[in-house]
């Protein structure tokens, strides 16, 4: 059965008429704001947080592999670019000091 304000009121007015107030307000303050299918216990937070793990060692572990093959991608167009700069260099240098001599 679901708590809703009509039956909480009631429930304080009746624990109202058999014990005192502060007692009666204490009792109110135990329940829950909502009903008791609305609550998450520790076992439902437990679980959420083995799924969200699992979930984020997954992406984790794509973007790593990712990560690995873009490395890889990297160092072979880094090797590209010296194999053409360092010649290119060389020959632009040997040209320049060819002009200058003349």
């Amino acid at each position: 059965m679901a708590i809703d304000e009509h039956a909480r009121h009631h429930l304080h007015e009746m624990a109202r008429s058999t014990w005192d107030d502060e007692a009666a307000d204490g009792l109110m303050e135990l329940l829950p704001p909502v009903g008791w299918a609305d609550v998450a216990t520790k076992r439902d937070l437990e679980q959420l947080e083995h799924r969200l793990e699992a979930r984020i060692d997954a992406r984790l572990s794509a973007f790593e592999s990712r990560l690995g093959a873009f490395d890889g991608r990297f160092s072979a167009l880094e090797a590209r670019l010296l194999r053409w700069m360092i010649p290119t260099l060389l020959t632009g240098m040997v040209l320049a000091a060819g002009i200058s001599r003349i």
